[in-house]
């Protein structure tokens, strides 16, 4: 092949290599123009809901990831979620974190509390036995994005969180009356650390 041919040759390459980048980068303008575009005709607000279909894909794509990684969650020797006495330590964390969103027995959710999505009841008996005893300690830690769910693993240590989980677990099947006495009986332990520290 000649000089002269293989010069030609090349210059073809590279205009169409040219051509080639300057569609894809048409492409790529328009398509970042329809997104924006289109996200400031969507409303994020929390107070307007997905369409069925996005609610849908949303909600199934979140069990599905809980669910795959809880899967390698090993629950320690001796961690009960039924265990009474594990559950009572977590009043605390629950009381004064979690109740405001989830509600508690014979307490409802704060009615300033407007998130979407909704957060769950727990103390409805089907909310909480969707999820298994790992699955439970792994939302308590890792927390769920872009729905307000707090995270308490980076705040709380091991034994805490699956005294939370213990404490969702039976949070269906205690009484008003006995949640009463447990917030009391914290408040009332709080109280007496805050004034013997208050002498010293």
């Amino acid at each position: 092949m000649s000089d002269q041919a293989s010069s030609i040759i090349s210059v073809a390459t590279r205009s169409g290599a040219v051509k080639w980048a300057s569609v894809l980068t048409a492409a790529f303008v328009a398509g970042a123009g329809a997104i924006a575009l289109g996200a400031r005709a969507y409303d994020v607000g929390a107070t307007a809901p997905h369409s069925a279909a996005v609610e849908w894909a949303l909600r199934s794509g979140m069990e599905a990831s809980i669910r795959a990684h809880a899967a390698s969650v090993l629950i320690p020797p001796g961690i009960h979620l039924q265990d009474p006495q594990l559950a009572e330590r977590a009043i605390g964390h629950y009381s004064v974190a979690c109740s405001q969103c989830h509600g508690a027995p014979g307490h409802p959710a704060a009615p300033w509390m407007v998130l979407y999505p909704e957060p769950d009841d727990l103390t409805r008996p089907e909310v909480v036995s969707r999820w298994s005893d790992t699955e439970l300690y792994w939302i308590i830690k890792h927390g769920i994005k872009d729905t307000g769910m707090i995270a308490l693993g980076p705040t709380h240590r091991e034994q805490d969180l699956w005294a939370v989980s213990a404490f969702v677990r039976q949070l269906p099947s205690m009484t008003g009356q006995r949640y009463h006495e447990l917030v009391t009986r914290y408040q009332t332990e709080r109280a007496s650390i805050a004034a013997g520290a208050a002498h010293h």
